[in-house]
């Protein structure tokens, strides 16, 4: 539960600047978590579709710097 709670803080912390995803607009954090959690799993620790880093105990920055990434990119799922 901890992870979960840790995980959803990290993520509110710049939810303002960068959004989870492409498709989605919301700025609430818990649907921050629901998004990366549909790939990354609900403690964070899966590497989504194997090409991509664990989300547990990531930096914030480095957090909010891969988020713009996915954003941004042409990222296929």
């Amino acid at each position: 539960m901890s992870t979960k709670i840790f995980f959803i803080s990290a993520l509110s912390i710049f939810v303002f600047s960068s959004l989870y995803a492409r498709e989605n607009t919301s700025t609430n954090p818990v649907d921050v978590f629901k998004g990366c959690a549909k790939c990354h799993g609900l403690n964070g620790r899966n590497t989504a579709y194997g090409r991509s880093d664990v989300l547990a105990g990531q930096d914030p920055e480095y957090l909010k710097e891969s988020i713009t990434f996915f954003k941004e990119s042409t990222f296929e799922r």
